[in-house]
């Protein structure tokens, strides 16, 4: 049944402004519901679990549940059950959600107190409609997401043009797309249709009988196969979500043949006739398909471009030999270029939330790599990972077969669901911990040394949130802890009874469980402290590689926190902290008083050091007239001198402290002394004044030899 509808200038009986709150793990995403000015909260969505996911509706300022909803999530189908209270009666109704995300391509299906309700998602205008299905296509309600919105707070507005359904219907169902939308990282596949990928191959298939058949097929349609191989067969962990196609050949020749779509067979439709259209620009591509998914999803979200092309070119390849020629559709990075060995084990790493991987159909060769190692970097991304079918040392020989495909596809689905595990260790103590996402490696720059991170985080120290503050962080990750479910297989008697062999599996059962609590006690313990005392715990990602690591507490459910882990660039980044290397306990620098009250909690921090700097207090001279200004004071007080002697000293130490801030001295202390000097000369200081005079000019020649600021009391007589 295909639902139509008009929409005559319908006007909203509510209006509401939806908030996702922050990622929250392993749990769904929960969600504010405001009034249409945005202030005051009337709804709350409260999630349990992920996968199988329990969500309750409060409603404020009461704080009833009046909604309840469990669902489950598959790749195929997504089914979920609610139960929404009645205000009047107190009693629950049921209904049931259904969608089948290719049959009915994005379409929903509600059923609730005898109503049937479509609900159409429009991926591209980031619009979802609720239709009734029994009057017409009536639309009843209307949510659009707002385009400035990203990954971590994304805002949403809620139209209901129905005065005879209850808000949580549109609420749940509202939750639950927004949920299946925003649980992966949008993806490109960005498919090359230059010329290189009309060379022929010898594709072998197996019969059901064992019979193989060899066929001549193009790169393209290899390609098209390895696409249909990823969409298809496909389980929840490892799924594509989000995707969008992109074809491209030369610097003007991009087409976006899928905007982004969860539909699959739309996908493995469109590739399987790729066009051929000429020269090959594959970094204008990447620029392109980047700047596609910042326009779409905005820039802090994590996104993921998977080329797949033709990277490894050959001496006795006519099509690349005429593209070499050719300095208009020159190749971005000449193939030829001399490459050292340090340069071809390098990784291309950057900051950026883009990760590109390169599926390729023969195995490149080590300029290949340099060359689309260079292209990522210049285009500000990561380089993920390097996939290819046909290996080099079968270059002769080159035959294709399904085994060789679906190698390469379980590579790419075992790297979407890589997690990373890491043991938190702070001294005895340990935790083992999953960490999500995962830590990507990062280079030094000082140095350009590529850090990998280590297994093992080590918890140096302790600091107060207030001292860190907000210190920029290149990612943050979720510290979750791993339960151990191991299966008990306890040694049973060969004569025991029943009862004795349930009450020994049961006590192994309970060993199991005590040693899985007994190994995340150090989790809860180190969450806890840090929410009560309000610090955060400095730890070494790597040798000069640091992080902190703090508490995330809800503001409205109190008992609920999790801990974050905030990645710094490597080295000491932290401009206030000298170096992560000089921080030491506060005991060594204030011991414990008599009554073992530690003196540190007294002190400010950081900890100011003994001996005073060349100068105590900054001054700032932004701008030519704050310095003018303090120029014309300090000469308006010699000129009545000794009434402003002490004016004229402070002012006097203030210029000689901002010389020696600013370089100043040399140049500025000459100028002052001739300037006294003329002043004494045309008679514009007073006689009793000449003598402090003169004692400054003395005091200016011997700070202009010296290396460190001093005032000018201590040099005076």
């Amino acid at each position: 049944m295909i639902a139509t509808h008009v929409i005559l200038g319908l006007t909203p009986v509510r209006e509401y402004a939806v908030r996702r709150d922050i990622l929250v793990g392993v749990k769904a995403p929960e969600f504010s519901i405001f009034d249409k000015s945005g202030k005051n909260l009337q709804y709350r969505i409260e999630s349990k679990y992920l996968g199988l996911h329990k969500i309750e509706l409060v409603s404020y300022p009461s704080k009833q549940v009046v909604g309840r909803l469990n669902s489950k999530v598959t790749w195929f189908l997504y089914e979920a059950t609610f139960e929404i209270l009645n205000s009047q009666t107190q009693q629950w109704t049921t209904g049931s959600i259904n969608q089948k995300l290719q049959i009915l391509n994005h379409k929903s299906v509600i059923e609730w107190n005898g109503r049937r309700i479509l609900m159409e998602h429009n991926i591209p205008s980031l619009t979802t409609r609720f239709l009734d299905d029994q009057r017409g296509g009536q639309l009843v309600a209307e949510y659009k997401v707002s385009l400035a919105s990203v990954f971590w707070a994304t805002k949403y507005s809620l139209q209901i043009f129905s005065s005879d359904l209850p808000d949580a219907l549109f609420i749940f169902d509202e939750k639950e797309n927004i949920f299946l939308l925003s649980r992966n990282m949008p993806t490109i596949l960005l498919i090359d249709c230059s010329l290189g990928m009309a060379e022929r191959f010898s594709f072998v298939v197996k019969q059901e009988n064992n019979m193989e058949t060899t066929m001549n097929i193009e790169k393209r349609s290899l390609v098209a196969k390895l696409v249909e191989s990823l969409m298809t067969n496909t389980s929840s962990p490892t799924k594509l979500e989000t995707i969008a196609l992109v074809l491209f050949a030369g610097h003007d020749t991009i087409k976006i043949v899928q905007h982004f779509t969860k539909n699959t067979d739309d996908i493995i439709k469109s590739v399987q006739n790729l066009p051929i259209f000429g020269d090959l620009s594959l970094k204008s591509a990447i620029d392109f398909a980047k700047k596609y998914l910042t326009t779409t999803f905005g820039a802090q979200r994590s996104q993921k471009i998977l080329v797949f092309t033709d990277s490894s070119h050959r001496e006795d390849d006519p099509i690349h030999e005429n593209t070499y020629n050719n300095k208009h559709d020159q190749m971005d990075i000449d193939l030829r270029k001399q490459t050292t060995n340090d340069e071809q084990e390098k990784t291309t790493l950057s900051n950026s939330p883009t990760d590109i991987s390169y599926v390729c159909i023969r195995q490149p060769s080590s300029i290949d790599r340099a060359r689309l190692g260079d292209i990522t970097e210049q285009a500000q991304c990561s380089f993920s990972k390097l996939y290819w079918l046909i290996n080099r040392d079968k270059e002769n020989n080159i035959t294709v077969t399904n085994d060789m495909i679906q190698r390469v596809v379980t590579e790419i689905k075992s790297d979407s669901t890589d997690v990373f595990i890491s043991i938190l260790k702070c001294g005895h103590y340990e935790s083992q911990l999953a960490v999500y996402p995962k830590i990507t490696p990062a280079i030094l720059q000082t140095t350009g040394e590529l850090l990998q991170p280590s297994n093992t985080l080590t918890v140096n120290g302790f600091i107060e949130l207030s001292s860190i503050r907000s210190a920029m962080a290149t990612s943050k990750h979720i510290l979750l802890p791993i339960q151990r479910y191991i299966r008990p297989q306890p040694t049973v008697p060969m004569f025991a009874t029943k009862k004795s062999a349930a009450s020994t599996a049961s006590a192994s059962s309970l060993a199991t469980q005590r040693k899985s609590n007994t190994a995340n006690n150090f989790y809860y313990l180190l969450l806890i402290s840090l929410k009560k005392e309000k610090s955060t715990a400095l730890v070494s990602i790597n040798d000069q590689w640091f992080g902190a690591i703090h508490c995330q507490k809800f503001e409205r459910k109190k008992k609920s926190s999790r801990l974050i882990l905030s990645v710094f660039e490597p080295g000491d980044c932290i401009p206030w902290i000298s170096s992560f290397e000089r921080l030491g306990p506060y005991a060594v620098v204030f011991p414990p008083v008599n009554n073992g009250e530690l003196v540190y909690k007294k002190q400010l921090w950081p900890v100011k050091p003994f001996p005073r700097s060349y100068t105590e207090t900054f001054l700032i001279w932004c701008r030519h007239n704050n310095f003018q200004n303090d120029i014309n004071k300090f000469v308006r007080a010699s000129a009545k001198l000794p009434d402003k002697v002490n004016i004229f000293h402070r002012e006097l130490n203030k210029i000689c402290r901002g010389a020696f801030i600013y370089g100043l001295r040399e140049r500025l202390f000459v100028l002052l002394r001739q300037l006294f000097q003329q002043q004494i000369q045309i008679g514009k200081i007073k006689p009793e004044g000449v003598k402090y005079v003169q004692n400054v000019i003395m005091y200016m020649n011997r700070l202009g030899t010296s290396d460190r600021y001093i005032k000018y009391e201590e040099t005076s007589t």
